[in-house]
């Protein structure tokens, strides 16, 4: 039975990215690992009587389709910023757009997870003055005369 089917990801706890592809794969095969699991006796494991309590509650299957249509996104590209060989705006570009498409999500969680992101872009003066050089790398031409964090230009 569902011989095709793969073994779930194994998610790490203090990554994002391996979390979300445990989310999408559950999301695509929710109905094959519920089918799976409706052959295994309830009271063989406590375990497995209560993934079979939680399966059969709706939210689950609306909460996976929910998050992975919306982002799952994010592990491709937390892969994409973690590659050493991306020049600075390549790696901005993914941030703007990762930034962009969580501004462009509905709903509440959308709303969380986008402050959750960009308050700690606002704060990072760091990335303000990467921005800056970005540019002038790129010829951008632009009035540069001070840095995110009040210091004056060296440029």
């Amino acid at each position: 039975m569902f011989s095709e089917l793969l073994q779930p990801p194994k998610p790490v706890l203090t990554r994002w990215g391996t979390l979300l592809k445990v989310v999408d794969y559950y999301a695509i095969n929710f109905d094959s690992v519920k089918e799976v699991l409706d052959t295994f006796d309830s009271n063989s494991a406590k375990s497995i009587q209560i993934s079979k309590t939680l399966l059969e509650k709706i939210d689950i299957r609306r909460d996976l389709a929910y998050i992975s249509s919306n982002f799952t996104f994010h592990s491709l590209k937390i892969t994409q910023l973690q590659s050493k060989a991306s020049p600075i705006s390549e790696t901005l570009a993914l941030i703007q757009e990762t930034e962009e498409k969580l501004k462009a999500t509905k709903g509440t969680t959308a709303l969380a997870i986008s402050a959750k992101l960009q308050n700690p872009i606002d704060k990072n003066s760091g990335l303000k003055i990467i921005k800056l050089i970005s540019k002038i790398i790129d010829g951008e031409p632009e009035e540069i005369t001070e840095f995110g964090n009040g210091a004056n230009c060296p440029f």
